[in-house]
């Protein structure tokens, strides 16, 4: 797995390439904490395009995120979810909770006009 940051009308977006597991969950976890903490931003799109899995533990890490963010009157988003990622998520009944898009565009529209 690999993350690549790249931003798109001002909000970082994290591409996660390949499985997304327990090891790569930390080290995406510290990337945020480095990087999304630091600079005090509060809008983050995860990109799943490029992922094909994702375990609990990934999981626990965007939930996580996304409360982090909305303490500072912020969102997040997920794009590009594979059938098997949105049935894991569908499964653990976070639909309702994490804001899914089909594309980025969505994403930032949604997370720029929240109201």
């Amino acid at each position: 797995m690999d993350v690549t940051e790249r931003k798109a009308e001002g909000i970082t977006v994290l591409e996660i390439n390949g499985s997304f597991e327990l090891m790569e969950a930390e080290i995406v976890k510290q990337y945020i904490n480095e990087h999304i903490e630091v600079n005090n931003e509060n809008k983050l799109i995860f990109d799943f395009k490029n992922t094909h899995y994702v375990d609990s533990s990934a999981v626990g890490v965007v939930v996580r995120t996304s409360r982090q963010i909305l303490g500072k009157d912020g969102n997040v988003a997920v794009i590009h979810l594979r059938d098997n990622i949105k049935q894991i998520l569908q499964t653990m009944n976070l639909l309702s909770i994490i804001n899914v898009f089909d594309t980025e565009q969505e994403a930032v529209d949604f997370l720029n006009n929240p109201g």
